[in-house]
Protein backbone atom coordinates (compact mmCIF):
# COMPACT_ATOMS: atom_id res chain seq x y z
CA UNK A 1 0.00 0.00 0.00
CA UNK A 2 2.72 2.48 0.96
CA UNK A 3 4.38 2.09 -2.44
CA UNK A 4 1.12 2.69 -4.32
CA UNK A 5 0.40 5.77 -2.21
CA UNK A 6 3.88 7.13 -2.90
CA UNK A 7 3.34 6.61 -6.62
CA UNK A 8 0.19 8.74 -6.50
CA UNK A 9 1.92 11.44 -4.43
CA UNK A 10 4.78 11.61 -6.91
CA UNK A 11 2.43 11.55 -9.90
CA UNK A 12 0.51 14.53 -8.57
CA UNK A 13 3.71 16.58 -8.56
CA UNK A 14 4.17 16.12 -12.31
CA UNK A 15 0.57 16.46 -13.48
CA UNK A 16 0.51 18.40 -16.72
CA UNK A 17 -1.76 21.33 -17.50
CA UNK A 18 -3.80 19.04 -19.76
CA UNK A 19 -4.25 16.49 -16.97
CA UNK A 20 -5.22 19.19 -14.47
CA UNK A 21 -7.75 20.66 -16.90
CA UNK A 22 -9.25 17.22 -17.41
CA UNK A 23 -9.37 16.60 -13.65
CA UNK A 24 -11.21 19.90 -13.18
CA UNK A 25 -13.97 18.70 -15.53
CA UNK A 26 -14.18 15.13 -14.29
CA UNK A 27 -17.09 13.94 -12.19
CA UNK A 28 -16.17 14.59 -8.53
CA UNK A 29 -15.37 11.67 -6.29
CA UNK A 30 -18.15 10.88 -3.76
CA UNK A 31 -16.60 12.73 -0.84
CA UNK A 32 -19.84 12.48 1.17
CA UNK A 33 -19.62 8.69 0.86
CA UNK A 34 -15.98 8.85 1.88
CA UNK A 35 -16.85 10.97 4.92
CA UNK A 36 -19.43 8.38 5.97
CA UNK A 37 -16.96 5.58 5.39
CA UNK A 38 -14.43 7.24 7.69
CA UNK A 39 -16.77 6.58 10.61
CA UNK A 40 -15.99 2.88 10.25
CA UNK A 41 -12.29 3.16 9.40
CA UNK A 42 -9.68 2.31 12.05
CA UNK A 43 -7.93 5.47 13.31
CA UNK A 44 -4.55 4.40 11.95
CA UNK A 45 -5.94 4.05 8.40
CA UNK A 46 -7.75 7.38 8.66
CA UNK A 47 -4.46 8.99 9.72
CA UNK A 48 -2.65 7.29 6.82
CA UNK A 49 -5.21 8.62 4.37
CA UNK A 50 -5.05 12.14 5.81
CA UNK A 51 -1.25 12.15 5.63
CA UNK A 52 -1.26 10.85 2.05
CA UNK A 53 -3.75 13.53 0.99
CA UNK A 54 -1.69 16.28 2.62
CA UNK A 55 1.48 15.14 0.89
CA UNK A 56 -0.22 14.79 -2.48
CA UNK A 57 -2.04 18.13 -2.39
CA UNK A 58 1.16 19.87 -1.30
CA UNK A 59 2.53 18.99 -4.72
CA UNK A 60 -0.07 21.17 -6.45
CA UNK A 61 0.13 24.92 -7.10
CA UNK A 62 -1.87 26.80 -4.45
CA UNK A 63 -4.57 27.96 -6.88
CA UNK A 64 -5.02 24.45 -8.30
CA UNK A 65 -5.19 22.96 -4.82
CA UNK A 66 -8.34 24.98 -4.14
CA UNK A 67 -10.30 23.50 -7.05
CA UNK A 68 -12.69 20.96 -5.50
CA UNK A 69 -12.90 18.55 -8.45
CA UNK A 70 -9.11 18.22 -8.64
CA UNK A 71 -8.69 17.83 -4.91
CA UNK A 72 -11.53 15.32 -4.66
CA UNK A 73 -10.20 13.23 -7.54
CA UNK A 74 -6.80 12.96 -5.88
CA UNK A 75 -8.29 12.10 -2.50
CA UNK A 76 -10.58 9.55 -4.13
CA UNK A 77 -7.66 7.81 -5.80
CA UNK A 78 -5.76 7.67 -2.52
CA UNK A 79 -8.82 6.42 -0.64
CA UNK A 80 -9.26 3.56 -3.11
CA UNK A 81 -5.73 2.41 -2.23
CA UNK A 82 -5.63 3.04 1.52
CA UNK A 83 -9.14 1.75 2.21
CA UNK A 84 -9.20 -1.11 -0.28
CA UNK A 85 -9.44 -3.89 2.32
CA UNK A 86 -11.85 -1.89 4.46
CA UNK A 87 -14.21 -1.47 1.52
CA UNK A 88 -14.26 -5.22 0.98
CA UNK A 89 -14.86 -5.91 4.68
CA UNK A 90 -17.71 -3.41 4.89
CA UNK A 91 -19.36 -3.82 1.50
CA UNK A 92 -18.33 -7.18 0.08
CA UNK A 93 -16.34 -7.78 -3.08
CA UNK A 94 -18.85 -6.64 -5.72
CA UNK A 95 -19.98 -3.47 -3.94
CA UNK A 96 -16.40 -2.65 -2.97
CA UNK A 97 -15.35 -2.85 -6.60
CA UNK A 98 -18.14 -0.46 -7.61
CA UNK A 99 -17.23 1.93 -4.81
CA UNK A 100 -13.57 1.87 -5.84
CA UNK A 101 -14.49 2.58 -9.44
CA UNK A 102 -16.54 5.55 -8.29
CA UNK A 103 -13.71 6.87 -6.13
CA UNK A 104 -11.22 6.65 -8.99
CA UNK A 105 -13.53 7.79 -11.80
CA UNK A 106 -12.12 11.31 -12.04
CA UNK A 107 -8.49 10.25 -11.77
CA UNK A 108 -8.86 7.53 -14.38
CA UNK A 109 -10.61 9.91 -16.79
CA UNK A 110 -7.83 12.48 -16.60
CA UNK A 111 -4.41 11.21 -15.61
CA UNK A 112 -2.33 9.85 -18.46
CA UNK A 113 -4.88 10.96 -21.06
CA UNK A 114 -4.17 13.35 -23.96
CA UNK A 115 -5.99 16.69 -23.70
CA UNK A 116 -8.77 15.70 -26.08
CA UNK A 117 -8.42 11.95 -25.85
CA UNK A 118 -7.99 10.02 -29.11
CA UNK A 119 -9.01 13.11 -31.10
CA UNK A 120 -6.28 15.40 -29.74
CA UNK A 121 -4.58 15.93 -33.10
CA UNK A 122 -7.87 16.66 -34.90
CA UNK A 123 -9.12 19.09 -32.26
CA UNK A 124 -5.76 20.86 -32.06
CA UNK A 125 -5.88 21.35 -35.83
CA UNK A 126 -9.44 22.69 -35.54
CA UNK A 127 -8.39 25.25 -32.94
CA UNK A 128 -5.69 26.54 -35.28
CA UNK A 129 -8.21 26.80 -38.12
CA UNK A 130 -10.68 28.64 -35.90
CA UNK A 131 -8.03 31.10 -34.78
CA UNK A 132 -7.20 31.81 -38.45
CA UNK A 133 -10.79 32.58 -39.52
CA UNK A 134 -11.26 35.98 -41.13
CA UNK A 135 -14.35 38.11 -40.37
CA UNK A 136 -16.28 36.62 -43.28
CA UNK A 137 -15.46 33.13 -42.06
CA UNK A 138 -16.70 33.96 -38.57
CA UNK A 139 -19.97 35.30 -40.00
CA UNK A 140 -20.44 32.16 -42.08
CA UNK A 141 -19.71 29.95 -39.09
CA UNK A 142 -22.12 31.94 -36.92
CA UNK A 143 -24.92 31.23 -39.39
CA UNK A 144 -24.55 27.51 -38.63
CA UNK A 145 -24.67 27.96 -34.86
CA UNK A 146 -28.28 28.78 -34.13
CA UNK A 147 -29.58 26.93 -31.08
CA UNK A 148 -32.59 25.55 -32.97
CA UNK A 149 -30.41 24.45 -35.86
CA UNK A 150 -27.88 22.65 -33.67
CA UNK A 151 -30.39 20.93 -31.41
CA UNK A 152 -29.33 18.82 -28.44
CA UNK A 153 -25.71 17.74 -28.16
CA UNK A 154 -25.56 14.36 -29.96
CA UNK A 155 -23.86 11.25 -28.68
CA UNK A 156 -23.29 8.01 -30.60
CA UNK A 157 -25.26 4.93 -29.63
CA UNK A 158 -21.99 3.19 -28.79
CA UNK A 159 -21.10 5.65 -26.01
CA UNK A 160 -22.76 7.88 -23.44
CA UNK A 161 -21.69 10.78 -21.21
CA UNK A 162 -22.92 8.86 -18.16
CA UNK A 163 -20.87 5.72 -18.80
CA UNK A 164 -17.87 7.02 -20.75
CA UNK A 165 -16.34 9.59 -18.40
CA UNK A 166 -13.05 9.98 -20.26
CA UNK A 167 -14.89 10.65 -23.53
CA UNK A 168 -17.23 13.10 -21.82
CA UNK A 169 -14.28 15.04 -20.43
CA UNK A 170 -12.55 15.02 -23.83
CA UNK A 171 -15.70 16.34 -25.48
CA UNK A 172 -16.38 19.06 -22.91
CA UNK A 173 -12.79 20.28 -22.88
CA UNK A 174 -12.63 20.34 -26.67
CA UNK A 175 -15.90 22.29 -26.86
CA UNK A 176 -14.77 24.76 -24.20
CA UNK A 177 -11.44 25.40 -25.89
CA UNK A 178 -13.06 25.80 -29.32
CA UNK A 179 -15.54 28.34 -27.96
CA UNK A 180 -12.78 30.20 -26.11
CA UNK A 181 -10.73 30.41 -29.30
CA UNK A 182 -13.51 32.58 -30.76
CA UNK A 183 -13.99 34.74 -27.66
CA UNK A 184 -15.47 38.09 -28.61
CA UNK A 185 -17.25 36.75 -31.71
CA UNK A 186 -21.03 36.21 -32.08
CA UNK A 187 -22.44 33.48 -29.89
CA UNK A 188 -23.56 31.52 -32.95
CA UNK A 189 -19.96 31.17 -34.06
CA UNK A 190 -18.91 30.00 -30.61
CA UNK A 191 -21.77 27.49 -30.43
CA UNK A 192 -20.87 26.10 -33.84
CA UNK A 193 -17.18 25.86 -32.91
CA UNK A 194 -18.05 23.99 -29.73
CA UNK A 195 -20.30 21.57 -31.63
CA UNK A 196 -17.59 20.89 -34.23
CA UNK A 197 -15.06 20.17 -31.48
CA UNK A 198 -17.55 17.86 -29.74
CA UNK A 199 -18.13 15.92 -32.95
CA UNK A 200 -14.41 15.59 -33.62
CA UNK A 201 -13.78 14.39 -30.06
CA UNK A 202 -16.31 11.59 -30.60
CA UNK A 203 -15.75 10.94 -34.29
CA UNK A 204 -14.25 7.50 -33.72
CA UNK A 205 -17.43 6.41 -31.91
CA UNK A 206 -19.92 7.50 -34.57
CA UNK A 207 -20.79 5.32 -37.55
CA UNK A 208 -19.68 7.22 -40.66
CA UNK A 209 -23.21 7.97 -42.00
CA UNK A 210 -24.32 9.40 -38.67
CA UNK A 211 -21.20 11.50 -38.32
CA UNK A 212 -21.48 12.85 -41.86
CA UNK A 213 -25.10 13.81 -41.26
CA UNK A 214 -24.30 15.66 -38.04
CA UNK A 215 -21.17 17.30 -39.46
CA UNK A 216 -22.69 18.20 -42.84
CA UNK A 217 -22.55 22.01 -42.41
CA UNK A 218 -18.79 21.89 -41.86
CA UNK A 219 -17.57 18.85 -43.81
CA UNK A 220 -14.86 19.72 -46.27
CA UNK A 221 -14.13 22.90 -44.33
CA UNK A 222 -13.46 23.01 -40.61
CA UNK A 223 -14.03 19.24 -40.54
CA UNK A 224 -11.75 17.65 -43.16
CA UNK A 225 -13.40 14.80 -45.01
CA UNK A 226 -10.13 12.88 -45.03
CA UNK A 227 -9.81 12.87 -41.22
CA UNK A 228 -9.16 9.46 -39.70
CA UNK A 229 -12.24 7.40 -38.90
CA UNK A 230 -12.28 4.16 -37.01
CA UNK A 231 -14.90 1.57 -36.22
CA UNK A 232 -17.54 2.57 -33.65
CA UNK A 233 -16.80 1.80 -30.00
CA UNK A 234 -18.78 -1.16 -28.68
CA UNK A 235 -19.76 -1.48 -25.05
CA UNK A 236 -18.98 -4.86 -23.51
CA UNK A 237 -22.05 -7.03 -23.09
Amino acid sequence: MAELVSEVVERVRVLTRDELDRLALAEPAPIAFLATLRRFVPPDLAATLDDAARRALAGLPAATRMRPAIRDAIEGQLASIVLADTLVDLLGDAAAERASERLTRGWDAAVGKPRYGPATAAVTSLLADLAALDPAGVVALSATGGRDRLGDTPWPDAASPEEDEALRVSSELAAMDASATLAGTPIGARRAAARIAHLLALRHAFPTPAFDRLAAPWLGGLIPTEARRSRPVRRPK
